[in-house]
């Protein structure tokens, strides 16, 4: 019995020590196996568009939760917008880099070919464009447009980041496609200083030129039936310069005119960057360029910056333009196009032919009249119209189109700033029973405007109540005629200006 069962117990150990040999031989064969496996493929990651709604919904808890389960980080909508891009647009910085800690493609364009790094030159920051930069995003790229980071850089106007730009390979002369416009340009136009300065260090060009083209256009106070007054100009031309003067930034031309910008540099149509300067209004920039040398008689538009400033009104600009030597005879050559939308300071069709002394008169402009023919101007010069200053001032308008002050200016205060002209002619000895071309009298004209003030002023002051024209037309008959649109101030006879006429002697 014993020994029967010292062999059973020998033969349990066998069968232990058996069973331990082969759990260890498999475990070694599944070893060695699976080092003859190849891994296996990662999960792919899901297209989501639950991940831009949440970066663009600002929500960095849903981006982050919806990453940790798999979803792409360069989800897009069906026009190509990433969580990237609504990250940059929202200047959400700690989105931004947890998208590019995902991977998140650093130059993912939406169908227009905008890049998070272009949004981030928009929204002028330097901080997230580092970040961005540093995952590889590419400085050079540009819309179809050619519209740069750089240029939108240089628009927003921070100079940190167009020199960031820069550094990382931006090209400071790239120029968009459609109106060859720079970074340069940019800067200039939206007035940024700072950024010019940057540019310039890196080499941008001074002289570079937007693109020009033709437009059909016509005179600023010509007859729409005339198609005579229809014409072609060229339009752009711009340097970085032009646009500075049209923006009035001396601070911006310094820099250009050290840089070797040229003081008086003309657009394509021949205006200079004295008269952009002066038609845009920009008085001190306009005294900046004479003080720095710029010609005011060159008029390669058609007319000179002294004939633009007298609808401006501005005395300053008048009196520095004569100081420097302005010709105060120049003749209007040609208008300036008449502007769909906008309300602009305009030389008419009918001020061509004329001198500043007629343009002065005109828009009754009694200081600016005075400081011309103080300066020596001629103040017996006509048109083929015969009126002489004292007629002009009754006919006069307001510095802006009649179109856009009827209803606004107050007649009383026009015919105020028309009798201080007519007294003030009347003092340089203009005869107050003058005919024009139709034979019509100062007084015809005050008459058929209702200018009552003016009337009894003439009147007192030996004008001839009973002067016919060569329509037969006596004053008195003039202020009884009724008045088509456009003509005198109502559709109405003048009906007090007649009485009045009637209580100073006038019975024809």
């Amino acid at each position: 019995m014993a020994k029967r069962s010292k062999t059973r117990k020998l033969n349990r150990i066998q069968l232990f020590l058996l069973s331990a040999l082969t759990g260890a031989l498999i475990a070694t064969l599944l070893l060695l196996a699976s080092s003859f496996i190849p891994d296996r493929p990662a999960l792919p990651r899901l297209n989501d568009v639950r991940l831009v709604e949440a970066a663009q919904a600002d929500d960095l808890t849903q981006v982050r939760s919806l990453l940790a389960s798999n979803v792409s980080p360069d989800s897009t909508y069906g026009d190509g917008t990433a969580a990237l891009h609504w990250a940059t647009q929202s200047a959400n910085l700690a989105m931004v880099q947890t998208l590019l800690a995902a991977d998140a493609n650093a130059d993912i364009r939406n169908e227009l070919g905008v890049t998070p790094l272009w949004l981030t030159a928009e929204n002028g920051s330097d901080t997230l464009a580092q970040v961005l930069l540093e995952a590889g995003a590419d400085a050079t790229v540009a819309l179809p447009s050619g519209e740069t980071a750089l240029m939108m850089a240089a628009r927003s106007g921070n100079p940190a980041l167009v020199e960031m730009l820069l550094a990382h390979g931006a090209v400071v002369n790239a120029a968009e496609t459609e109106q060859q416009q720079t970074a340069l340009m940019w800067a200039a136009a939206q007035r940024h200083p700072d950024v010019v300065a940057v540019l310039l260090a890196h080499g941008a060009d001074v002289s570079a030129r937007s693109a020009t083209w033709i437009e059909v256009a016509q005179p600023a106070g010509a007859i729409p039936a005339v198609r005579d007054a229809i014409y072609e100009i060229v339009q752009g031309g711009y340097t970085a310069f032009l646009y500075a003067a049209q923006q009035g930034d001396i601070a911006v031309a310094r820099q250009l005119l050290a840089a070797g910008a040229d003081v008086d540099d003309k657009a394509a149509d021949g205006t200079t960057a004295l008269v952009i300067a002066a038609h845009s209004g920009h008085s001190e920039f306009a005294r900046f360029l004479l003080d720095n040398g710029a010609d005011p008689n060159l008029a390669g538009a058609g007319y000179s910056a002294l004939h633009i400033a007298i609808p401006h009104q501005d005395l300053l600009l008048v009196e520095a333009l004569i100081a420097h030597g302005a010709n105060l005879d120049a003749k209007v050559l040609s208008p300036t196009p008449a502007r769909r939308d906008s309300r602009d300071f305009a030389i008419r069709e009918q001020l061509v032919g004329t001198t500043p002394v007629w343009i002065a008169a005109v828009y009754r402009q009694k200081d600016i009249l005075q400081a011309l023919i103080d300066a020596g101007a001629d103040t017996g010069f006509m048109t083929e119209s015969r009126d002489t200053l004292l007629m002009l001032a009754i006919d006069g308008r307001e510095p802006f189109f009649e179109e856009e002050t009827r209803g606004i200016a107050d007649p009383g205060e026009q015919e105020r700033r028309a009798l201080e002209m007519i007294a003030y002619t009347l003092e340089l000895g203009i005869d107050i029973n003058a005919r024009n071309r139709n034979d019509d009298t100062a007084l015809h004209k005050a008459a058929a405007r209702g200018y009552d003030s003016i009337v009894r002023f003439l009147a007192e002051n030996g004008a001839e109540l009973e002067a016919v024209n060569t329509r037969g037309v006596t004053p008195l008959a003039n202020a009884l005629r009724l008045r088509g649109r456009g003509v005198g101030q109502s559709a109405a006879a003048n009906e007090s200006t007649a009485e009045l006429l009637r209580s100073l002697g006038a019975t024809l």
